[in-house]
């Protein structure tokens, strides 16, 4: 099939192409940019054909196979679909029976009329008498000929009609006299329901659609215009004012299955985001919820390119479907883990793999919910060694303790900061010993120097996935471990992904001081919900975002849930995350459990190993003793020396550390640091920064001396 092929039949006369262009992921429908086909008018009712589809549909491609037929887990899900789908309209069907019935009584008798009808005619031939009046005026030899020919048809087709009606009285006595009377009521129902067929309305149906699908009103190019019109930007306004509206239109109008989305090419200098901005005016000027009005930038065409959707209802009240996991089925932390759906209704996923997540957002806009989500998913990979870490305290994220390698709970007190920092340099002292382990499997196993599934899947080799999730971190970087935990993290950010090393961090305070520039920057995908302001919007959706049209400051009270997903390219996609509430969020966590109990890959905290925060909080202050004598300490030390010989002694623990990291890691656990006066190299006395021996020992001795 060529290029812009117009479809035929259901999918509209104005043309959707048949053929996809793109490598895009079924599912997600025409994209910002695709294609629509041949021009067509622009107010043409068309239809966006489904990936799947049109990639069936052309000749010259590969057939892509659905996936129940190669996937048992996508097969159970289908069947099950399926049977409530069964179930669903059955019931309704039990619930219209006697209108059903009803009907079904009259359209029978319709039918009855009109096959007695048909018949009769057929029977007298009424069809031959116009033929035998034209031989009229012809000769009469030919009149007599024809009207013999009619007269025999007649005659003949009488005696059928007689003989057929007494044959089929007689079976039908005989069925209804020695017959079973399920036999009789299926005769009687094929039959009714063979008059009610001859008899029903064309533009009826004797049972009603069992599921109600609201639709807005067909969008038109003249409503869209004069909405544009009124949002106050001069240069748009001339435009629609002069009745140039012709030339906003590059593509025709769609209708897909939650709605209707138009392209839009803005005046020279109109900017979408520019009419993002205004998103409330556009949908008082659509007469629309502003739930159900998304106008988006589409900058891989312009940045005039809108992409206007306007939904049939608000996009928190749109039915979704279930989360694809949520019933059963494992989950491969290789491949994009499934998360939520946008506003075409299409499932939408996040490539966690070889990445990073930053998730921001407002208070109560659904942030811990769709972080729950993600990790979810990720614990459904039995290979995947989670670190799980909440420091609110609500339980957020009990359901799956039991799997976890590392798992707090709890308010930013001393335990739960110690328990989380401990998890954090636990990780970061995977990155050295997994790059060497990479270094040695050579370019033959290892050819792209990162972690695969095969690699992942050899335990021996200790490179499984690590999954490290921090909700509310502004709460540790407001703490005394700031420094230690912003350089550690960092560093993970940087090393982890090749390493198999993930990491998630979500902030309901995404600002400078509560989320460290080095670390926000840094961070592969971004999903923002609600924000206050432009600096928090950029700061979680990367640098000028909110110039470009990625504007999280524009969601709602109602947007609950919804957020702009940026996974590493220019383009935000607006999703809904998939709503899993607790109950069903501990059935997956089980599913969870069972399934590394079955593969063995239970660790850490979830099989009683245990890493003891007083253990980890002096391992410091034990390797600054040691570092001691090289530090040319007597009873003193500079702390940046100190620093020094720690960062060559131990590069896997402390290379990626910078100065001041080390007063802070000290000062936490009691060790007083303060200014040292020391001889320099020039003979001069130099106050800095120091501690002293003693101190580092009592701290040691302070954790071995029983209390109470």
């Amino acid at each position: 099939m060529s290029a812009g092929t117009v479809l035929p039949g259901p999918w509209g006369t104005a043309g959707s192409r048949a053929d996809d262009p793109t490598d895009a992921e079924p599912g997600h429908g025409l994209g910002a940019g695709d294609e629509v086909g041949e021009v067509a008018p622009v107010d043409g009712h068309v239809l966006a054909v489904p990936e799947p589809r049109r990639r069936l549909l052309d000749v010259d491609g590969a057939r892509d196979l659905p996936a129940w037929v190669t996937s048992r887990d996508a097969l159970d899900k289908e069947l099950d679909r399926l049977s409530k789908a069964a179930t669903v309209y059955a019931r309704w069907a039990l619930l219209q029976s006697p209108r059903v019935l009803a009907v079904l009584a009259w359209w029978s008798l319709r039918g009855a009329g009109t096959l007695w009808w048909r018949l009769t005619r057929w029977a007298a031939d009424i069809d031959g008498h116009p033929m035998v009046g034209k031989i009229t005026a012809t000769t009469d030899k030919a009149y007599v000929t024809m009207a013999d020919a009619r007269s025999k048809r007649q005659k003949f087709r009488t005696s059928v009609l007689a003989v057929a009606a007494v044959l089929s009285l007689i079976l039908a006595s005989i069925l209804w006299a020695v017959g079973p009377w399920w036999v009789n009521a299926v005769a009687v129902l094929v039959a009714a329901g063979g008059l009610a067929r001859l008899g029903k309305p064309a533009d009826r149906h004797l049972i009603s659609p069992a599921v109600s699908r609201p639709q807005t009103p067909r969008l038109t190019s003249q409503a869209i215009a004069a909405a544009l019109g009124g949002l106050g930007i001069a240069a748009l306004s001339q435009v629609v004012n002069k009745g140039r509206t012709s030339t906003l239109f590059p593509e025709p109008i769609t209708r897909v299955k939650t709605g209707w989305v138009a392209a839009v090419d803005l005046p020279l200098g109109v900017t979408a985001a520019e009419v993002a901005e205004r998103r409330a005016k556009l949908a008082s000027g659509l007469r629309r919820p502003i739930g159900a009005v998304w106008p988006e930038g589409d900058a891989d065409t312009h940045e005039g390119r809108l992409r206007l959707y306007v939904l049939d209802q608000p996009m928190s009240k749109m039915p979704q479907p279930a989360w694809p996991l949520a019933k059963g089925g494992k989950a491969d932390i290789f491949k994009a883990l499934p998360y939520g759906y946008d506003q075409r209704g299409d499932l939408v996923r996040i490539p966690l793999m070889y990445s990073n997540l930053l998730v921001g957002a407002i208070p109560r806009q659904g942030k811990s919910f769709s972080v729950r989500v993600v990790v979810l998913g990720a614990a459904l990979d039995p290979s995947v060694e989670l670190h799980m870490h909440e420091l609110k305290g609500t339980g957020d994220f009990e359901a799956f303790e039991a799997s976890c390698h590392r798992y707090s709970s709890g308010p930013a007190d001393p335990d739960t900061l110690t328990a989380v920092m401990a998890s954090i340099r636990e990780v970061h002292s995977y990155l050295a010993p997994r790059a060497d382990a990479i270094k040695r499997l050579g370019p033959t196993r290892c050819p792209e120097k990162k972690v695969t599934r095969a690699i992942a899947d050899d335990r021996a080799l200790g490179l499984w996935p690590v999954l490290l999730v921090v909700d509310e971190v502004q709460e540790l970087f407001e703490s005394e471990y700031a420094a230690e935990a912003e350089q550690m993290l960092r560093a993970i950010i940087k090393r982890g992904p090749a390493l198999g090393i993930m990491l998630v961090l979500a902030t309901q305070r995404p600002d400078a001081k509560s989320l460290p520039t080095s670390i926000s920057s840094n961070m592969g995908h971004r999903l923002c919900l609600r924000v206050a302001d432009q600096s928090a919007n950029d700061m979680v959706l990367g640098t000028s975002a909110y110039r470009v049209g990625m504007n999280a400051t524009l969601f709602t009270d109602s947007d609950l849930g919804i957020g702009l997903l940026r996974t590493g390219g220019v383009k935000a996609t607006t999703v809904r995350s998939s709503y899993l509430d607790a109950a069903a969020a501990d059935r997956i966590g089980k599913r969870a459990h069972a399934l590394r109990l079955a593969a063995g890959t239970l660790t850490g905290s979830a099989v009683g190993d245990e890493l003891t925060p007083d253990e980890d909080r002096l391992t410091v202050v034990q390797d600054a003793i040691e570092a001691w004598a090289r530090a040319d300490g007597d009873d003193t030390a500079w702390l940046h020396v100190l620093e020094s010989v720690l960062a060559q002694d131990q590069p896997s623990r402390y290379g990626d550390l910078a100065a001041p990291w080390l007063g802070d890691r000290l000062r936490a656990v009691g060790v007083p640091t303060q200014g040292q006066r020391k001889r320099n190299v020039n003979g001069s006395q130099v106050n800095r920064a120091g501690v002293a021996l003693a101190d580092l020992r009592k701290a040691i001795e302070a954790e071995a001396t029983p209390t109470g």
